[in-house]
């Protein structure tokens, strides 16, 4: 009777400890499962705008390339509604980083660890081109105050300009963006960074755009359309407009820390750079 008993408590013990860990299992899978369909739905949400934005500024540094002697950002400090080049320019780049603005808000309160590869990696770049616009560790070895925002921005000061160029959700149109185009408006720093760029000194200003551009071409490889698509002729041409070849160097250095796991596009760029003392500097 002892016997019966005993085995009708293991079994039924088992049989609890089995059902518990199904139970337990299965709310597993199904909070992974939640969690990734809503990573996924939020870069789904966010991709077409990035793709958009990233093209637009990558075709305006295409043709600041071809026109950089024609000095049409040089302002002379006067900001108004009337430059049309110069305003446009600066919508493009406010709109890329009102955009990973918003992607760098969002994914706060997103279990990514879960995330599908590629959504990952979508975060990666993202917060790539934050860290080009930001980081001084670009100018290491070379003659700059990283104390001073003259050629990089504050990490936490570009968010804040981020943050002023999206509306209920939404990055704001270039006619709203003009009406507050002065140092009234808080982006008082952007304005300054791309006005006279081209005649900057030591060029660090102009080499950090080459390095975001560069950034901006993997991902569009990546992310983007087929009309979006760069060979590796067109990383090289883009490498080439480097004019401190330490910049380029310190950023080929930073990648493995930038966690992109050895990803192909960012490899295109690190095969430019090497293939870089072959060709012309400009």
């Amino acid at each position: 009777m002892d016997i019966v008993i005993i085995s009708a408590f293991v079994s039924a013990t088992i049989t609890m400890l089995i059902n518990y860990f199904k139970i337990t299992y299965s709310a597993s899978v199904i909070y992974r499962y939640e969690e990734k369909r809503e990573i996924r739905k939020f870069v789904v949400r966010h991709h077409g705008y990035l793709v958009r934005y990233t093209s637009n500024m990558s075709y305006r540094l295409f043709n600041m390339y071809s026109n950089k002697n024609r000095c049409w950002l040089d302002v002379g400090k006067k900001y108004s509604s009337n430059n049309y080049y110069y305003n446009s320019t600066l919508y493009r780049f406010m709109c890329v980083i009102a955009c990973i603005y918003q992607v760098d808000q969002e994914s706060l309160i997103m279990n990514t660890k879960v995330a599908e590869k590629k959504d990952l990696l979508f975060l990666n770049y993202s917060e790539a081109i934050h860290w080009v616009m930001t980081d001084t560790a670009l100018f290491e070895g070379l003659d700059y105050n990283n104390y001073e925002q003259s050629c990089h921005f504050f990490s936490d000061k570009l968010r804040e300009y981020g943050a002023l160029c999206v509306n209920e959700d939404k990055v704001v149109s270039m006619d709203i963006f003009l009406k507050h185009i002065n140092h009234e408006s808080g982006i008082g720093p952007v304005l300054d960074y791309f006005d006279g760029i081209e005649l900057d000194e030591n060029n660090f200003k102009w080499d950090r755009l080459v390095v975001l551009h560069l950034i901006l071409l993997a991902f569009l490889n990546e992310y983007g359309y087929r009309r979006h698509r760069s060979d590796d002729k067109v990383f090289l041409e883009v490498a080439g407009k480097i004019n401190n070849i330490q910049v380029l160097t310190n950023f080929v250095e930073w990648i493995p820390k930038l966690d992109f796991n050895n990803n192909k596009e960012i490899r295109k760029i690190m095969c430019a750079y090497e293939k870089l003392p072959r060709v012309k500097r400009i």
